[in-house]
């Protein structure tokens, strides 16, 4: 019936139809009557119609079976399949009404209203005591869609059910008297007094849901936040964390947009018992920890200053540096504060940061962690034509600083020409010459404290290399289809020509940190991330790349390939694959079933005895009832020398999940590592846990239990209980 009145709505509110009209004129706007049939008592002053009965005045339609309208009283009685149309947009049902259309006030029987977000409220009898006011008997609320997929069939997934209610649309609340919330259609709390936003509300301060958890290092917790709406373009979400066995953490989100950009920043702080820098607790001494985590992005539209400009910041205060992992904030071991101008254009690129680290890992100190202040790149590219070259100029400037230790400033610059031949064979030809001239200003200050960073440098001074390079490939992309499949196999040579460089003598390796031969780079001149070192000699890179297309599957791809030196370099060492003349044999293998499963196979094997030096494997498997995937990664001890034995680990993590009622998730995973047992560790098992979870664009509910064996200074292996349920609808 409501699909029906909404049609005659759309069709007719405001064409002239075949059947029965009435205009009626008063001192407001004409009000338009519309009926299969129509009578006129002109003693009375009344209009009586029945039959798709359409009253129709400015942006407000009454439709029902049976209309009465007395013109004299502006009073309209309705009968029967009753929609109201408001001029908000808000749909209003019901079995019989009486509306007073100047005074916007009537009573509705058998109430339903539909809101914006399809949002519902019904309600056994609504009387409108004006424009923005509306009681409610026996109401029921809920933004949630109800259909037969929920949970419990033909019950919103939650709502709220009062005795008594107050629709208030200039406060845009809701206030309710013995109220009741269920969820699945199930009571789950009572309450004697309780308000909500109305369906369309802005943004309201209030209480938000909280959240439950339990675990070893922190005991029983309830987060309870609260919201402030500060102005239209700010706001922030305050929040306490009761803790049964440590001190109570606070917490502040603030936000704020502004008309060429945003930033947020959240921290929280916490009175606890005080520890050592090793984790021993100090009897009778408290302390404050606490953390902020800053972000927030400005753009820049002037002719003299053009790009976007973002500051990223995070930071604890915490000598023990285990308060975001032991307070679950965060499980980073490298914070990082990043302060970042750049810009783009047709053909040129530039930026400007500085960069701050704050090393959480063990045995660290902040005297010998490193600061950029700044980096700045300029690159230029440009498009020769009648030669048909490209060219680009790079141009790298870094202060790199720390209290003690290694200090420099470097410069760094790079010119290259790239000139690429097609042959009417299908031969690719490709060719790059390049000039690099680097620039270092070293200081070394003295070491007073014991840390990880130990440099191989100790001394200052400038120097500086030049490094001229050419490089030329070779590939012929084969095609062919056989019985139904589609393959490509794709061979490729390179060479590579250029001086042999030694380390400069007074710069220690600081950006080019565990070079490794992958099949990522397996076709790249330069396998070292930074600019401090970099690979030189003749050298030539060689492999294979191939797919295959069928009805069988999707796609199964093979990369295979090897890289090898005319003169050794001794900058590489055995973890890298890259020890000796020829290196490791590296290849990956991917394979795509079908939309639901993918499979994927990292390795890189020994050039001697073809014995695996390390291996990534991954698998995956998802579909609407079920999730797995599967992840293993190996180290061989064998490649790694004793200084770098924190390198070694092998591990795997297995996730699962399964949907075994309507929309109920069940999600299980495990984390541990292989072989030996750490000896700092209990155990070899990392993390596990399971979880029942349920979310939508109406409610989200995650019920579950998650170990973590990790063991760090007063950090150690715990039980979390989880159990967060959150309303996105608000």
């Amino acid at each position: 019936m409501i699909i029906r009145h909404i049609i005659i709505l759309i069709l007719f509110a405001h064409q002239a139809f075949a059947g029965s009209t009435f205009d009626v004129k008063s001192s407001n706007s004409p009000v338009d009557v519309v009926a299969d049939e129509l009578y006129y008592d002109k003693e009375k002053d009344l209009i009586y119609g029945t039959g798709n009965v359409i009253v129709t005045q400015d942006n407000q339609v009454i439709i029902a079976d049976e209309i009465t309208y007395h013109k004299g009283t502006e009073e309209v009685y309705a009968n029967g399949n009753i929609s109201i149309v408001r001029e908000d947009g808000s749909v209003y049902f019901g079995d019989k009404a009486r509306i007073n259309r100047t005074k916007d006030a009537g009573v509705i029987t058998n109430f339903k209203g539909r809101f914006d977000k399809n949002s519902l409220i019904a309600a056994g009898y609504a009387e409108m005591v004006d424009e923005n006011l509306m009681e409610l008997n026996q109401m029921v609320y809920s933004p949630c869609t109800i259909c037969e997929t929920n949970f419990s069939p033909d019950f919103p997934l939650w709502q709220f059910r009062s005795n008594k209610a107050e629709l208030n649309k200039e406060d845009e609340r809701i206030y309710y008297k013995d109220a009741k919330v269920d969820v699945f259609g199930f009571p789950i709390f009572y309450t004697p007094y309780l308000s909500s936003p109305a369906p369309g509300a802005k943004n309201k301060s209030g209480f938000l849901i909280p959240r439950f958890r339990q675990s070893k290092d922190l005991g029983k917790s309830v987060h309870i936040p609260y919201y402030q709406v500060i102005s239209s373009n700010m706001d922030a979400t305050v929040g306490v964390q009761f803790n049964s066995e440590v001190g109570n953490v606070y917490d502040l989100e603030f936000r704020h947009k502004l008309k060429h950009g945003e930033y947020k920043v959240f921290s929280s702080i916490t009175h606890t018992e005080k520890y050592t820098k090793n984790g021993d607790a100090v009897p009778g001494k408290k302390y404050n920890r606490g953390h902020y985590d800053f972000a927030g992005k400005y753009y820049f539209n002037k002719p003299y200053l053009f790009g976007v400009f973002t500051l990223n910041s995070k930071r604890i205060m915490d000598p023990t540096k285990t308060y975001t992992k032991k307070y679950k904030f965060s499980q980073e071991d490298l914070l990082k504060t990043d302060a970042h101008f750049r810009n783009v254009t047709h053909n040129s690129y530039y930026s400007v940061r500085s960069l701050f680290f704050q090393d959480l890992r063990p045995n660290t100190s902040a005297k010998t962690t490193a600061a950029a202040l700044p980096q700045a790149t300029y690159i230029y590219d440009t498009t020769l034509k009648r030669l048909g070259v490209k060219a680009e100029i790079l141009a790298d400037y870094t202060n790199l600083s720390r209290p003690q230790g290694m200090n420099y400033n470097r410069f760094v610059s790079i010119a290259s020409l790239d000139k690429n031949y097609i042959t009417k064979f299908g031969l690719i030809w490709k060719n790059q010459v390049s000039a690099r001239g680097d620039l270092y200003n070293v200081d070394f200050k003295q070491l007073k404290v014991v840390s990880n960073y130990i440099p191989d440098a100790r001394r200052s001074g400038t120097e500086g290399r030049f490094h001229p390079e050419y490089t030329t490939s070779l590939n012929m992309p084969l095609y062919k289809i056989m019985h139904g499949n589609f393959i490509t196999i794709d061979p490729i040579a390179q060479l590579t020509v250029s001086p042999k460089r030694s380390n400069l003598k007074i710069v220690d390796n600081e950006d080019s940190q565990a070079p490794e031969i992958s099949t990522s780079n397996l076709f790249s001149s330069n396998r070292y991330k930074g600019y401090d070192l970099m690979e030189s000699g003749n050298r030539a890179n060689y492999g294979i790349r191939s797919s295959i297309k069928s009805s069988y599957f999707n796609d199964l791809s093979l990369v295979l390939g090897q890289s090898y030196r005319f003169d050794k370099d001794y900058n590489f060492d055995k973890a890298s694959g890259m020890l000796g003349y020829r290196s490791d044999y590296v290849s990956k293998v991917s394979l795509t079933l079908n939309p639901n499963v993918q499979i994927s196979n990292g390795t890189r094997f020994d050039n001697k005895n073809f014995s695996v030096n390390r291996n990534e494997f991954g698998s995956s498997y998802s579909d609407t009832n079920y999730i797995f995937s599967f992840y293993h990664f190996m180290v061989n001890k064998n490649i790694l020398d004793k200084s770098r034995m924190n390198l070694y680990r092998q591990e795997i993590q297995v996730n699962a999940g399964y949907k075994f009622y309507r929309e109920l998730w069940v999600d299980a995973f495990v984390k541990t590592k292989l072989g030996k047992k750490p000896q700092d560790q209990s155990t070899r098992l990392i993390s596990n846990g399971i979880l029942i979870r349920t979310a939508n664009e109406c409610l989200s509910i995650q019920i579950g239990i998650q170990r973590d064996y990790t063991r760090l200074k007063d950090l150690k292996p715990s039980t979390n209980y989880i159990f967060n349920i959150s309303i996105p609808t608000f």
